[in-house]
């Protein structure tokens, strides 16, 4: 298959992320999120305010994108043919990569994972660019906590993919964290400004490494006025176990 055969494939173009140091990622609708269409419904959860459910991402243009990602991958699981699809996006990837050589790649700035089917297909993708001389560095950010933790228990995860499990209430750590750590996840927490000092305490309290965002405020709490990531890629970085989020 040529290119543009292989970007029908997959639904259309990647997404360019414009305030990540990265130049490509995957998304797709906020609405086809599984535990975040529940947690949506809870006030003190991170997905009631979820950025991907206002501004540039309720653009027709952009709902439309979302869409057809989505209905491409959930049309080649079901008809099986996910071979196809994962070759088509590797592809993709692939020339991005010759295009403009990211060292980074973001998954679900808005959408989540489908399905244990859906993080093993990922795995294959990465595998096959990999296997191409691609050096890309995977982000995958996800609130579906038990079929991450499947994963990471049965599989041989990449090395140069980095999960990081979101925590679901906003100035909470779950229960879970250790549990997460200790079988190679990353994790993720968001704080109101007042807290974000006070969570990374609690993270050093229980031994584990972490890292307050800078995107929005800077390490003396002012404002940065960036709202954005700059050259910041702590996200990526495997040695950060969780990473904290000031509140939108």
């Amino acid at each position: 298959m040529n290119l543009i055969e292989s970007i029908a494939i997959i639904g259309g173009k990647l997404g360019e992320p414009a305030k990540m140091p990265c130049y490509t990622g995957q998304s797709m609708p906020n609405t086809t999120c599984k535990r975040g269409s529940e947690l949506v419904q809870n006030k003190e959860s991170v997905c009631s305010m979820c950025y991907a459910s206002r501004g540039h991402y309720m653009t027709s243009n952009v709902q439309n994108r979302l869409w057809e990602r989505w209905e491409a991958l959930t049309m080649a699981h079901e008809d099986g043919r996910l071979n196809e699809y994962e070759l088509a996006f590797s592809k993709v990837l692939l020339e991005y990569v010759a295009s403009y050589r990211p060292e980074y790649f973001r998954w679900f700035d808005s959408g989540d994972l489908q399905g244990g089917w859906h993080i093993e297909s990922i795995e294959r993708i990465i595998n096959m660019t990999e296997k191409e001389g691609a050096q890309i560095c995977h982000w995958l950010p996800t609130h579906e906590n038990k079929i991450v933790i499947n994963y990471a228990k049965k599989n041989n995860k990449p090395k140069n993919l980095i999960i990081r499990v979101s925590q679901d209430m906003i100035n909470k750590i779950d229960d879970d964290i250790k549990r997460i750590i200790d079988v190679g996840l990353g994790a993720s927490v968001v704080c109101t400004k007042d807290k974000l000092k006070d969570m990374l305490n609690e993270c050093r309290k229980k031994k584990i490494t972490a890292a307050i965002c800078t995107a929005k405020y800077n390490p003396d709490g002012t404002e940065s006025g960036r709202n954005k990531c700059g050259p910041c890629k702590l996200c990526w970085n495997p040695n950060i176990q969780v990473i904290i989020y000031p509140k939108h």
